[in-house]
């Protein structure tokens, strides 16, 4: 069995490192991969703010609602306290005497109940208005979302050209090595340190 010389197996070895990192390097998304999928996750949050401005003014309304029903609530709460003094008499017939029983008009409760609806709806427009409040962080959220992606993607596009052009050099510079240790295996000058 013939010996292999050294300089040639350093040759080989590089070779084959060469041909790993090419691989890798075409393995490796292009800079229109990760724009488009960053371009989604940005339209993605676009359209989540423009929806959000939506809802941001459909807020305004139906707080605007929630004070409407507030105030009527108010009104029946007081109108249901009063009608729940009225009293209306009940006359029955006890052969030739009659007898007057005065009942309520109202339960008892019902003013209660009617204050405790509008205190009810008094906290509903609490809660939108805090909400209308939120939403206008939220959507201010989004759009730095959007610049974080927007900066994100632009710096992962120049990272994968500058990676892609690092890979292309060390490729050529091991097919370089490669070839000049050839080169001094076939001329036989090979020193016989390695590479």
């Amino acid at each position: 069995m013939k010996p292999l010389h050294l300089p040639f197996l350093f040759g080989m070895l590089e070779l084959a490192a060469a041909a790993t990192l090419l691989l890798i390097s075409w393995s490796l998304p292009g800079s229109r991969d990760v724009e488009r999928t960053f371009g989604s996750a940005r339209e993605m949050a676009q359209v989540a703010g423009q929806h959000l401005q939506l809802l941001e003014n459909q807020m305004t309304n139906v707080h605007e609602g929630t004070a409407a029903i507030h105030g009527a609530m108010q009104q029946f709460a007081d109108t249901m306290t009063t009608l729940e003094s009225l009293r209306y008499p009940v006359i029955t017939l006890n052969g030739l005497t009659p007898s007057v029983i005065w009942r309520s008009f109202l339960p008892r409760d019902a003013g209660r109940q009617a204050r405790d609806i509008a205190k009810a709806t008094q906290a509903g427009m609490r809660e939108v208005g805090q909400l209308k409040q939120d939403l206008p962080r939220i959507r201010g959220s989004l759009q730095e979302m959007d610049d974080i992606l927007a900066n994100y993607s632009r710096q992962m596009a120049a990272t994968l050209w500058y990676s892609g052009l690092l890979m292309g050099l060390v490729a050529a510079t091991i097919a370089l090595r490669t070839a000049e240790a050839g080169c001094r295996r076939c001329s036989g000058r090979s020193s016989g340190r390695g590479l």
